[in-house]
């Protein structure tokens, strides 16, 4: 890994920054709990496909924090940790690959097992919620669910989508989607995980360089989505931009947030509350 230096790279008091990336136009401070981690680097890339960035070392607090703060902004780059800790603690998993920050809200990844993720610095979208008037039921007694897999009500032509993209399709559907949600006359749905999560499983029955070996999933697919890889961005594959062939890369853009977003902010308008499935286990 090419190394660079930058000054102005100290850690003071920071714990009063959250876990994470937290960036203004003036600096950038990183924050990544890893208690049993014996080194951990940031490295900073100019692009998503950068093989090497700028890396710059993280110190741990009593906490286990790893931290740093930078006297620079990094807005619309990406970056990633370099983690090394024990060989022998089955608590801990070596690896080489470069690690993006489980707190991520912009996720940059490749159709792939290994996803290659990387976090991108970004703010976020501009968007005006329209959705004032919307007040969720106060006896959640009240709410009459309808659960269901996003892609399940705008998958098949009879739904009749005409936009690109399932947050979008799920917005916009003639027939699946929100229209199919206001005929049965439902105020909520749960979807399940809308998070970024491992779409894209080991080949069947072959081993892995890694030395994983698929016997569970022919179709190498997770479609479900409960396979959570972060779960404060959303999943990129649902974006009008996305595309679905092995190793093309997801996520470069803000059209998930953008289009989730407008989303919810329709169905609120349609009276309608939004559960989100979380599964933290598996």
């Amino acid at each position: 890994m090419e190394e660079q230096t930058k000054q102005d790279c100290t850690v003071g008091e920071l714990n009063d920054y959250p876990l994470g990336c937290t960036f203004s136009q003036s600096e950038t401070v990183f924050r990544l709990f890893s208690p049993k981690a014996d080194a951990v680097s940031v490295v900073i890339y100019e692009n998503y496909e950068d093989k090497s960035g700028l890396t710059l070392p993280l110190q741990k607090n009593e906490a286990g924090i790893w931290e740093t703060i930078i006297q620079d902004s990094f807005i619309g780059k990406w970056y990633a940790y370099i983690i090394d800790g024990p060989k022998d603690d089955p608590f801990f998993m070596q690896t080489s690959h470069p690690v993006a920050d489980p707190w991520s809200k912009h996720v940059t990844s490749k159709n792939h097992y290994l996803q290659f993720p990387k976090t991108k610095i970004s703010e976020s979208v501009d968007f005006k919620w329209e959705d004032e008037e919307f007040t969720p039921p106060q006896d959640p007694r009240d709410l009459v669910i309808y659960e269901t897999h996003i892609k399940d009500l705008v998958a098949h032509p009879s739904a009749k989508t005409y936009v690109q993209g399932v947050y979008n399709d799920f917005r916009e559907a003639k027939v699946g989607g929100i229209a199919h949600l206001k005929r049965l006359g439902v105020n909520a749905v749960e979807f399940l995980p809308l998070q970024k999560f491992a779409y894209f499983e080991p080949p069947h029955n072959t081993e892995t360089p890694e030395g994983v070996k698929n016997t569970w999933n022919p179709y190498a697919r997770n479609y479900w989505g409960y396979m959570t890889s972060f779960y404060c961005a959303p999943e990129t594959l649902y974006a009008s931009d996305a595309a679905l062939n092995p190793d093309a890369v997801t996520g470069s853009t803000q059209k998930a947030e953008l289009e989730l977003k407008k989303l919810v902010n329709a169905l609120h308008q349609e009276g309608i509350s939004v559960i989100m499935d979380v599964v933290y286990n598996h």
